[in-house]
């Protein structure tokens, strides 16, 4: 039960800091726009980065990895090219 005087938020918040997490995520912009309140009162650093589930969903679609960064696999790099992949599978061969 959530005492009267602290905003669940608030507990919600410092849990995520607790245990290292670095996204909180949720599917409601109420809560989006408590949370991030709750964030930007906290005195801890490690703070979570507020997200709706739908900007998780869309960073897994594209590999953009949970704090928006661009995937660190570059196409031509680790991850052929579709146009070379079938020299790649035959050993060079085209």
């Amino acid at each position: 039960e959530t005492p009267k005087e602290e905003r669940f938020s608030d507990l919600r918040v410092a849990q995520a800091v607790e245990t290292g997490a670095e996204v909180l995520a949720t599917s409601c912009p109420y809560c989006i726009s408590n949370f991030e309140e709750s964030r930007l009162s906290l005195d801890e650093d490690g703070f979570p980065v507020i997200k709706d589930v739908t900007e998780v969903i869309l960073e897994a679609i594209t590999g953009n990895g949970v704090t928006g960064k661009e995937s660190s696999t570059t196409p031509g790099e680790d991850a052929p090219l579709e146009d070379d992949a079938p020299a790649q599978r035959n050993g060079g061969r085209p």
